[in-house]
């Protein structure tokens, strides 16, 4: 649901984006301590959470587009195969 709001709404209404984007921090935050348990450099781990984010949302906006589960389990192992 996040990310479907993200999308219809954007940047087009700052309070709300502004809302979105912080309901996205238990999310960070949850990839954060996995990387950190995993033994990820302390430097990284923010830019490595984001990025676990990104492609989270990502799989989902695609999902909803209708890629095939093959597509977007490659994206995923692609994505597990680089982290710590």
């Amino acid at each position: 649901m996040l990310c479907n709001s993200a999308l219809d709404i954007g940047a087009s209404y700052a309070e709300i984006a502004r809302q979105v984007r912080s309901s996205f921090d238990p999310l960070q935050r949850a990839f954060s301590n996995l990387l950190q348990s995993a033994g990820s450099k302390p430097n990284a781990v923010d830019s490595q959470a984001q990025r676990l984010l990104a492609i989270y949302m990502g799989v989902q906006v695609m999902f909803r587009a209708g890629y095939s589960t093959d597509v977007l389990k490659n994206i995923i192992d692609q994505t597990v195969v680089h982290l710590p």
